[in-house]
């Protein structure tokens, strides 16, 4: 019986500083994590702006062949209405 009351005497005499610590690790977990979630961020945006990149390169492509083709069949069409 002696050592629970310890226990509660210990308790009640340090409960701000307890209450003080629990918050303190509570917000350190916070901050380990909205750390972690601005880091998955970042990897997204440059994930996010390579794609952007390759897709827009594929687009000027894909422009550049098909002006190719469409002067391609221009000639043929020019050769075969000249024959």
């Amino acid at each position: 019986m002696y050592k629970y009351s310890t226990n509660l005497y210990v308790i009640r005499k340090y409960k701000y500083w307890i209450a003080i610590a629990v918050l303190s690790f509570i917000c350190l977990g916070q901050l380990a994590y909205t750390n972690h979630l601005g880091g998955e961020l970042i990897k997204a945006k440059t994930k996010h702006k390579t794609e952007l990149a390759i897709s827009q390169a594929l687009t000027e492509k894909a422009k550049v062949e098909a002006e190719t083709k469409e002067k391609q069949w221009y000639e043929q069409l020019l050769k075969a209405e000249q024959n």
